[in-house]
């Protein structure tokens, strides 16, 4: 008879002690450079931990080309999208509630770079059921006008931003009036506008499109 595994390993746990501070059995170690402050910074980890989560991390660490460096300077994130990322391979359950649209946007992209579908459907399961407030309105449509090369990710802060307008266009009204609606803030502004009138005028169309066939809109609403 086969005795029972009692020996398990918590990967959320490993993480509280490893990932800011060198352990025995961590084997890479991350650097970045505040660039606000100039700090160095560091992040320790686990290659194989890494490998099983990603396979893109297999291929870097464990591939025919494998990394044979302990060190890698991290340029394309910051400390702390980088750090959440590890979390989410560390087990770790995560929450973007509290963060601007910016942060969202970073791990996004790292989720990208490191093909977890997972963690790139769970941040635009967030960021499409968050709602906007009138004083985050010109932050979210500018993280989604400057990554329009993440285009799922854009796509959902966008369709965000047009659902705020369509539900609160008096406060719209008040951002045009307001000093920070200038420049690019403005172009960006006008731009949710025309998309919320294109989809108003879709809606019309086939609002008229139902009555037409008989249907009434509560059939489409149904």
């Amino acid at each position: 008879m086969a005795a029972s595994n009692m020996q398990t390993i918590d990967l959320s746990n490993i993480h509280k002690s490893c990932l800011t501070q060198c352990t025995p059995t961590s084997d890479v170690k991350f650097t970045f450079v505040d660039q606000n402050t100039g700090q160095c910074l560091e992040l320790y980890a686990h290659k194989l931990i890494l490998a099983i989560g990603s396979e893109v991390f297999m291929a870097q660490f464990y591939g025919t080309l494998k990394e044979e460096r302990e060190i890698i300077a991290v340029e394309d994130s910051s400390f702390d999208a980088f750090k959440t990322l590890l979390e989410v391979l560390y087990n770790k359950k995560v929450s973007l509630q509290e963060k601007s649209f910016l942060f969202p946007a970073e791990l996004f992209y790292l989720a990208d770079k490191f093909l977890m579908d997972k963690l790139q459907d769970f941040i635009i399961k967030e960021v499409s059921t968050r709602k906007i407030t009138s004083e985050e309105l010109l932050e979210a449509a500018s993280v989604a006008e400057n990554h329009k090369q993440l285009e799922r990710f854009s796509e959902s802060v966008s369709g965000a931003c047009v659902m705020f307008i369509r539900e609160n266009i008096e406060s719209v009204f008040k951002i045009f009036d307001g000093e920070e609606a200038e420049g690019a803030n403005s172009r960006i502004l006008h731009r949710l506008m025309a998309e919320n009138n294109r989809i108003e005028d879709s809606l019309i169309r086939l609002r008229h499109r139902l009555t037409s066939m008989g249907l009434g809109w509560a059939f489409y609403e149904n």
